[in-house]
């Protein structure tokens, strides 16, 4: 492992003991750094209507901000001083979908392989009671860094705001609809399309949309085309969601359109495809979800 890079470890520390985001994106999605070491990073979620889907479950994609953040932070604060990191892959094989009474979770990764060109973290999500929500995992690429960018944010505050008038009408889990912008446009004959766009509360400190907003679509779609082809399915006890990076969205092409297919959905386990496109048409993401309930 290479010399510890004290200056982001630095603001991750200083964002926990404040309890605070490091980043706005954090912010915007209730995302709060909690400690961070050489190689280890640890972020926090805490529990509101913001991390459940429209059946009172876990959301899966609720927690991929704060996955992304914990994954990747691992593996940049054990790279040298002058390169950062992009997520190629994010896996995550959620456990449970009970909330059972948590009243706040943690996502904590540690750096399992650093390299001269990627690296590997992995990592679980678990609630106060120690439950453990999910494992995870994810690839990263590097990429050069000419200076430390800015990466300070304000305090977490999801409880007022939009949040206080409770969820809306749509179909999507309340978080996806009202920070990242998602709208359930189709839905028929085994697929789904949902639109969103990416402002700048969603973009990360290189400017592109954040890893785990991107999944979050991705989980959306995925999820809501397997239970519209199988209502039992919304009552799953798990889900596994593999996610592949594909192309940056950078705020020239900010519009984007992921569509999924249901490959089989019977009434306990489904598997469902999604692709996300930017405003250019490009395919920006490749997605598997499924869903199992015993």
């Amino acid at each position: 492992m290479t010399a510890p890079k004290e200056w982001l470890l630095e603001r991750i520390r200083a964002a926990a003991a404040a309890e605070a985001a490091l980043l706005p994106v954090h912010a915007a999605f209730g995302v709060r750094a909690v400690d961070a070491q050489p190689g280890h990073t640890a972020f926090g979620q805490r529990m509101g209507p913001w991390l459940l889907d429209r059946t009172g479950r876990l959301c899966p994609g609720a927690f991929m901000v704060a996955v992304d953040a914990a994954l990747g932070s691992a593996v940049n604060t054990a790279l040298a001083q002058a390169s950062t990191v992009m997520s190629l892959t994010i896996h995550a094989q959620f456990v449970t979908l009970d909330p059972a009474g948590a009243r706040d979770f943690t996502v904590r990764a540690r750096a399992g392989h650093v390299g001269p060109v990627s690296g590997f973290s992995s990592g679980e999500i678990v609630d106060d009671g120690g439950r453990l929500i999910a494992t995870v995992s994810t690839q990263c690429g590097f990429l050069g860094l000419a200076a430390p960018p800015p990466l300070s944010s304000g305090p977490v505050d999801l409880a007022g705001g939009d949040w206080a008038t409770g969820p809306g009408d749509g179909p999507l889990a309340l978080l996806a609809e009202r920070r990242a912008g998602a709208r359930l446009v189709h839905a028929a004959d085994g697929r789904v399309t949902v639109t969103a766009a990416s402002p700048p509360t969603v973009r990360n400190s290189r400017g592109v949309v954040q890893g785990g907003v991107l999944a979050l679509l991705a989980e959306q779609a995925l999820s809501a085309c397997l239970v519209h082809s199988s209502a039992a399915l919304a009552g799953a006890d798990t889900m596994e969601l593999d996610v592949s990076y594909l192309r940056a969205v950078d705020a020239e092409q900010p519009d984007l359109q992921i569509t999924a297919h249901t490959e089989h959905a019977g009434r306990r386990f489904g598997l469902a495809h999604a692709t996300a496109q930017d405003g250019a048409g490009r395919i920006v993401l490749s997605a598997t979800g499924s869903r199992y309930g015993g």
